[in-house]
């Protein structure tokens, strides 16, 4: 029983790891924009919007 309990202390801190790092590589950017822009409907309604 306590060789079992001990592997699991160690076999579960790895696990986490492991899955935790897989978790964060899946996060990583692609892409990015410089700049986003709505599409408003016309310019009146856009200048009120930044307004």
């Amino acid at each position: 029983m306590r060789a079992q309990s001990r592997m699991q202390r160690i076999l579960l801190p790895i696990l986490l790891l492991i899955g935790c790092s897989q978790a964060a590589y899946k996060l990583q950017e692609r892409y990015s924009w410089n700049q986003l822009d709505f599409a408003f409907p016309n310019q009146r309604i856009k200048e009120q919007a930044i307004a």
